[in-house]
């Protein structure tokens, strides 16, 4: 009976849980109801003096005892087929559970791919125009030095893993070989100073984050300035929270608005941290601009 029982309840599985617990509990009182029926034709019809003497059929109450038994039975099948529905429905749960997060995670690596797909083109093409300027005004040399520090930036930035992130110290590194690149282009007109302490350099962050804040820097200060421009990479942290500055003192003040670098970095710092991450931007009161990224402090 519990074999019969537990292949047709393992056969609701699919349904919702509410129909479930209703088609278990039905199949609990028949099957309880059936059990009963078999035992009251096997004491009470089926040679019952054999199991009873005439004193105890005197006594007993035969439709109390059936109605008894199958209490006793429906409340048996009735716990087991609850038992077997709640732990099946957990597990389902379960297993819905990491299959929707896994799915979570798969879309939101898909997005952080787009996401870091995105900045390459727009680097590139920063990048190459840097050097197409160069070979139009006949700097060969300066030119030369700008392929090659393009060539190994791309080498590096293209094996990183947009779902993974990086130490602060690799970051860095990566934005010191982009600026390599600039600096040919912009020479005396681009001072870049990073002040980093060494307990930070292992800290973890979202590959190129400071990507496209640099990039900002050069497009609306440095391009647009004919005075030199101090470019600063700092960073601190504090209550358990790291926080990355990219200041710069040029005369032109960029706004922090809805530009494709910057979108990129707030879908990027939500998509790592949720909002536990954010990026501000604001003027500096001595001139210049600075944007600011603070996260968790994760080594």
């Amino acid at each position: 009976m519990n074999f019969a029982l537990y292949t047709i309840i393992r056969g609701l599985e699919q349904k919702a849980l509410t129909p479930r617990i209703v088609n278990s509990l039905s199949l609990a009182f028949l099957a309880a109801l059936i059990l009963s029926a078999a035992n009251y034709a096997i004491m009470f019809l089926y040679r019952p003096d054999s199991l009873w003497s005439a004193e105890e059929q005197a006594r007993n109450n035969f439709f109390r005892v059936s109605v008894q038994t199958l209490l006793e039975n429906f409340f048996l099948f009735a716990a087991w087929a609850a038992l077997y529905t709640a732990v099946t429905a957990a597990i389902r749960e379960q297993i819905a559970r990491k299959h929707a997060a896994a799915m979570d995670a798969s879309a939101r690596a898909a997005q952080l791919r787009a996401l870091n797909y995105q900045l390459n083109p727009h680097f590139l093409f920063n990048a190459l125009n840097t050097i197409s300027a160069l070979v139009i005004r006949g700097e060969m040399e300066p030119a030369e030095r700008a392929i090659d520090a393009l060539s190994g930036f791309l080498r590096i930035t293209l094996s990183l893993e947009p779902t993974k992130t990086v130490s602060l110290q690799d970051e860095l590194k990566l934005q010191h070989s982009y600026l390599q690149i600039e600096q040919v282009r912009y020479a005396s007109r681009l001072a870049v100073s990073i002040d980093v302490p060494v307990s930070l350099l292992s800290a973890q962050v979202p590959p190129l984050i400071l990507q496209p804040l640099v990039e900002n820097v050069i497009k609306h200060a440095v391009a647009r300035s004919k005075v030199p421009v101090g470019l600063r990479l700092k960073a601190s942290s504090h209550a358990g929270r790291l926080q990355i500055a990219v200041e710069n003192d040029g005369p032109i003040v960029a706004e922090c608005g809805a530009g494709v670098g910057l979108l990129n970095i707030r879908e990027r710092l939500d998509l790592f941290y949720g909002t536990g991450a954010a990026l501000e931007c604001s003027p500096m009161p001595e001139g210049g601009f600075r944007a600011l990224i603070t996260l968790p402090l994760q080594a």
